[in-house]
């Protein structure tokens, strides 16, 4: 796999960044995943939310993570698998 559009020396989120977030601000576990994608009217006819950004009040649309998640790379990555 190649990394594509990474920024060198920037922090990516971890599975421990992840659990400590669901953690500290008390997920249920019952919560859907949901995964943020650029607009896309194919994508609309999906499940999806519409809402605006608490931090920048831009529009964004968040979709349930259709496909469930699974590991990669010998489980050394944790994936969000969704159609996008």
């Amino acid at each position: 796999m190649k990394k594509v559009n990474y920024t060198k020396n920037k922090k990516y989120p971890t599975v421990k960044d992840m659990l400590n977030f669901i953690k500290n601000n008390h997920i249920p576990m019952n919560a859907e995943i949901l995964v943020e994608h650029l607009d896309n009217n194919y994508l609309k006819k999906w499940a999806h939310y519409i809402g605006k950004d608490g931090m920048t009040g831009f529009p964004e649309i968040l979709i349930p993570a259709h496909n469930g998640f699974g590991t990669a790379m010998n489980r050394k990555k944790f994936v969000i698998w969704m159609h996008c």
